[in-house]
């Protein structure tokens, strides 16, 4: 889903359903290159705010935006992932500051063991990893109260 489309999701599924109490967004990595990064900051983070008013007593978890070997709007790899890298950094800081939840992905890397061969969409491994952390995060979040997953501890590197 791209970021445009968050809003009027998240009113549509308020019509049927109750507030989630915990609500994570992996949303943005399409959006990326699109336009400049200081603007889709600012837009992120004025959706999150708008969101926030829809749904006041769940908790918003930044799920950050994977790392791809390939990026619709931009040639340059490494620019990309520079963008990539100061969006989650800013979003992960702007939700902590309005207590919410942060997870990272330090174990998918873009290679060919996690993304698939066209460099977007993860492999099998890839998602059964994205999908242990989702629920890991969450475990943690509501047992310990922990704002950010994994932890400095809890991280392993698989190459």
């Amino acid at each position: 889903m791209g970021l445009k489309d968050l809003e009027s999701t998240i009113r549509k599924l308020l019509k049927y359903e109750k507030p989630p109490k915990y609500v994570v967004l992996h949303i943005a990595g399409n959006d990326l290159g699109e336009t400049k990064v200081g603007y889709l900051r600012n837009e992120i983070k004025a959706t999150l705010e708008k969101v926030h008013s829809y749904l006041p007593n769940s908790s918003i978890v930044w799920s950050q935006i994977l790392p791809r070997t390939h990026w619709r709007y931009s040639e340059s790899h490494d620019c990309m992932m520079t963008s990539r890298l100061r969006i989650n950094s800013a979003i992960a800081s702007f939700v902590l500051q309005h207590e919410g939840h942060y997870i990272k992905y330090p174990d998918i890397l873009p290679n060919s063991t996690f993304l698939k061969e066209y460099g977007v969409h993860l492999t099998d491994l890839g998602n059964d990893i994205f999908l242990n952390n989702l629920q890991g995060a969450l475990e943690m979040f509501i047992c310990s109260g922990s704002s950010t997953y994994p932890d400095n501890f809890g991280s392993m590197h698989i190459s």
